[in-house]
């Protein structure tokens, strides 16, 4: 997902397709096709640093080779699981 202003969001509609885009995870770009399925309102939050409301976009992707599906597995898992150990630093067991 990412976020738009309210002027960029009339040109971002649910169930259209975006093409050509591209990302980099630890080195890998990785090309794909994404469709929009949920365009959410996003109020503004001074204390999180946004002064004014936008709109956040989420994609899914349509086309993703079998490799380039491994490498964001493996790139989602390491984040999840360091946030998970930063988490559990301040805990008491």
């Amino acid at each position: 997902s990412f976020m738009i202003s309210s002027e960029e969001s009339k040109y971002f509609q649910v169930d259209d397709i975006i093409e050509d885009l591209s990302i980099f995870v630890e080195y890998n770009q990785i090309s794909f096709k994404s469709k929009i399925v949920n365009k959410i309102y996003i109020r503004p939050n001074k204390s999180k640093g946004f002064n004014y409301g936008g709109w956040k976009i989420c994609l899914r992707f349509t086309s993703l080779t079998p490799r380039d599906k491994e490498v964001l597995q493996s790139f989602i898992f390491s984040v999840v699981c360091q946030t998970l150990k930063g988490a559990n630093k301040g805990s008491v067991a």
